[in-house]
């Protein structure tokens, strides 16, 4: 549910929901709406996903089953999306060092 995570994201950014809907323009009574379960329109999701830098797909919860095929690579997604930048980058960077890394062991065992 859009209320669920986009709560999740403020909580992680250490941002009161009602802080961004003042700072973007919305009224009280459109957080209640989506307390109570109604997605944001379009326009508004857009603003709150641009505001946490985040997808459209994540806040409704669409993407993980479309980009991560099995539970281990949903995992290491959520991980990712909840880390800081420092550790988003830590990531990244094991993530390269370790294909790297396995591109040249085939390569070796290919002309092995």
């Amino acid at each position: 549910m859009f209320w669920d995570r986009f709560y999740s994201e403020c909580e992680k950014k250490n941002i009161k929901p009602n802080k961004i809907a003042k700072e973007l323009g919305f009224s009280n009574a459109i957080m209640t709406q989506w307390k109570k379960g109604s997605p944001p329109n379009s326009e508004k999701l857009i603003q709150v996903a641009d505001y946490l830098n985040v997808s459209i797909d994540y806040l409704l919860e669409r993407d993980l089953g479309a980009i991560a095929s099995d539970q281990e690579e949903r995992i290491l997604l959520n991980d990712f999306r909840s880390a800081d930048q420092l550790g988003r980058d830590r990531i990244s960077y094991t993530a390269e060092t370790e294909a790297k890394r396995t591109k040249e062991e085939n390569m070796r065992k290919s002309t092995a």
